[in-house]
């Protein structure tokens, strides 16, 4: 009994002390309030609270002398600055510098210089947007050409077949002449303008709806799917058109239901293009609103 309460009271003890040295620990680790240090931090913030005040100030300066922005537009990235990247004009890559100059002039600030708004091609996604639009063109000839000839009598399969094979070719010249522009460029909320007419501006410079690719690579890419989507509807009047009604049919309704449709979709300040100054959100990666329900 004795020999327990030995063994207690010395375990007892040993967590003392064990909690002394803990305290003692704790205590000697906290150090006491330095004036001087506090005060040189409150020197500091102030400083750089100041130089961030002078910053925005000379932001809104350069702001001002700019002028406010011009009417909404698609850009077209067609200046190559020395730094490598693309820009709508020498002005914009310009104005960047001098932003940047203006970042450099107030070090105290903390703020760090914007990333360069310059656009750079990249060959990764250009090569993977060219084996996509091949295969887009693979869907309809020889995909829907092979498709709705196999569901027609004998002796329509070949003017079936035609009539997907003409469409591409028909529908690649409408759409250079006149369909790209009425889909992509600025206009008003349904139906775009002639500014990418005879594929003016279009060239190998990136534009704003795919900035690391070519301009003429996303027109090609959205040809595709101009060709195949008039070319869908074949299958609606297999055997009971004539062919040249069916390609005034088809140019008719590229003009005035695709295009619009496209413009409203994808295209800047287009009506269900909320994401990019449209009014009504909507969402369509693959087309279902576009060719589909078109």
């Amino acid at each position: 009994m004795v020999r327990s309460l030995s063994k207690f009271a010395s375990a007892k003890t040993l967590c003392a002390l064990l909690m002394a040295w803990c305290l003692v620990a704790f205590t000697s680790s906290v150090q006491a309030a330095d004036p001087v240090a506090d005060a040189a931090t409150a020197a500091a913030d102030k400083v750089k609270a100041a130089a961030k005040e002078l910053l925005d100030k000379d932001i809104e300066t350069h702001k001002a002398k700019a002028g406010p922005a011009g009417p909404m537009s698609v850009d077209v990235f067609s200046f190559k600055a020395e730094n490598g990247l693309y820009y709508t004009s020498e002005a914009a890559y310009q104005d960047e510098l001098a932003i940047a100059a203006i970042y450099a002039k107030h070090p105290a600030s903390g703020e760090a210089v914007p990333a360069p708004a310059g656009k750079k091609l990249d060959s990764g996604d250009t090569a993977w947007i060219l084996v996509s639009a091949a295969l887009v063109l693979l869907m309809t000839g020889p995909g829907l050409a092979l498709f709705y000839s196999g569901l027609v009598r004998r002796k329509n399969v070949l003017a079936t077949m035609m009539q997907s094979f003409i469409l591409m070719a028909i529908v690649s010249v409408v759409w250079a002449l006149v369909g790209y522009s009425l889909a992509f460029s600025e206009g008003n909320a349904f139906i775009g303008g002639f500014r990418f007419a005879m594929l003016a501006e279009v060239g190998g410079a990136p534009v704003e709806y795919a900035g690391t690719i070519p301009h003429q690579l996303w027109m090609i890419f959205q040809c595709m799917f101009a060709i195949i989507t008039p070319a869908l509807i074949c299958g609606a009047y297999a055997e009971r058109m004539k062919f040249s009604s069916m390609v005034i049919f088809s140019i008719l309704w590229l003009l005035v239901v695709y295009c619009p449709m496209a413009h409203m979709v994808w295209a800047k300040g287009g009506l269900l293009n909320a994401w990019n100054g449209g009014k009504i959100l909507s969402i369509d990666f693959a087309g279902g609103t576009v060719v589909h329900i078109a």
